[in-house]
């Protein structure tokens, strides 16, 4: 199947693409941190890292659209989806910064199926469109 990463152990499928960057978005995965490039693909638990000046737009199997702004941290922590029953699920974390989702099959599906933690809730998709920003931690 197109999308397995050749040669390493536990192989995953890609759940979603990089459609488009500026400036040096980095992917880190278990398997280290590898530079985003456009059309590069992402797995299940990649993270996605920008600085300032960096940002990531990225489109999941579904068709859910993740543009991830400056200076944020993004982990696509779940994504399970049946291109037949059109049925599935997704978690995605934000621990910093701004991202903007546009929602795919799995939430016109069912939108329970789909969930954003933050550092302080975890929202529920209700609508197709919308914008979360988490500023940055509080220093200790």
């Amino acid at each position: 199947r197109s999308g397995h990463r050749p040669g390493l152990a536990g192989a995953q499928t890609s759940v979603g693409t990089v459609k488009r960057m500026e400036g040096q978005p980095m992917l880190v995965s278990a398997n280290g941190e590898r530079a985003a490039q456009v059309g590069a693909p992402v797995y299940e638990g990649d993270r996605v890292a920008t600085r300032a000046g960096a940002a990531l737009g990225l489109t999941l199997m579904d068709g859910t659209q993740l543009a991830v702004g400056p200076d944020s941290s993004v982990t696509v922590r779940t994504f399970r989806f049946d291109s037949t029953t059109r049925e599935g699920s997704l978690l995605v974390d934000i621990a910093r910064g701004a991202l903007r989702m546009v929602s795919g099959l799995i939430a016109r599906q069912d939108p329970l199926a789909v969930a954003i933690n933050t550092p302080t809730a975890t929202i529920g998709i209700r609508g197709t469109d919308f914008l979360v920003d988490v500023g940055s931690p509080p220093v200790q």
